[in-house]
């Protein structure tokens, strides 16, 4: 039987400079959707100019939803709830923001918590670093809408320990960073040239941070029986254009290998766009 559910993914841009992105649920049984701000990583201002950009405004917001501390995940979030949205967050979001919040909407890992009616998020904690090496608290989520329609959003982690086969999901929004070999030629020159800090920063980014290669290689382990869709965020902040054709073809080539069903597969960059 069909799903009464159905979700357009709006990207307001995702990278290191900044990640944002609404999630517009539809819902047969209700007159209205119900639409959850994902990540609030650009100024106020600026995030509010994407909004408008796009057809939408603070008013049509009923949740806001937050992976970790970091800026380019966060930084509006501040303003955001002072302005009336209600956001769930790690405590240590809150915290760095010196927010004072009720433990309704501190997202603590494998809790659920409820969105709205019918709408829960579920925390997987994944590994992510500070600039200075220490871990940051930072969660996946597993969004499930009417007990049946699931969403995973994962991203700033080299990898997901635990076992996802058994969900079977109709969106997944994935973290796709970098190339392998990118990355070890940025790590050799800079190696070559005794560049301490490119060292640092590629190293981090290296345990930080999805390659399309460990994308490719965790999508594979997923039952994308259900799957309508696959949307790849967090591309290197200089991939434009026509580069992000690489990302797809490295994600459906590996599929194909592993004689896995191929969804739609989408690429987010940096302004916004959904190619």
């Amino acid at each position: 039987m069909e799903k009464s559910v159905n979700c357009k993914v709006v990207n307001l841009g995702s990278s290191s400079e900044g990640n944002s992105f609404i999630l517009e649920i539809q819902r047969t049984k209700y007159d209205t959707p119900f639409v959850i701000l994902l990540e609030m990583g650009f100024t106020a201002t600026e995030l509010k100019r994407r909004m408008f950009d796009r057809g939408y405004s603070l008013n049509d917001i009923n949740v806001g939803l937050v992976t970790h501390e970091h800026n380019d995940h966060s930084i509006a979030l501040k303003e955001f709830r002072e302005r009336g949205i209600k956001t769930y967050a790690p405590q240590s979001v809150f915290n760095k923001y010196d927010i004072e919040i009720e433990n309704d909407y501190i997202i603590k890992e494998f809790t659920e918590k409820v969105l709205g009616d019918g709408i829960k998020a579920f925390g997987i904690p994944v590994e992510h670093e500070n600039d200075d090496g220490t871990l940051v608290e930072n969660y996946a989520y597993v969004i499930t809408i009417e007990n049946s329609y699931r969403i995973l959003f994962v991203t700033d982690t080299k990898h997901i320990k635990y076992d996802l086969s058994k969900f079977r999901f109709d969106l997944i929004i994935i973290e796709s960073n970098n190339f392998k070999d990118v990355l070890y030629y940025q790590l050799k020159n800079a190696e070559e040239k005794n560049d301490k800090l490119k060292i640092r920063a590629v190293k981090r980014v290296m345990r930080s941070h999805m390659s399309v290669e460990n994308t490719a290689k965790t999508l594979a382990t997923f039952d994308l029986s259900n799957t309508k869709a696959i949307f790849l965020i967090h591309l290197s902040s200089g991939t434009l254009g026509s580069q992000t054709f690489k990302f797809r073809e490295v994600i459906v080539n590996h599929l194909k290998k592993e004689n896995k069903r191929i969804p739609k597969v989408f690429v987010c960059d940096k302004r916004g766009n959904i190619t």
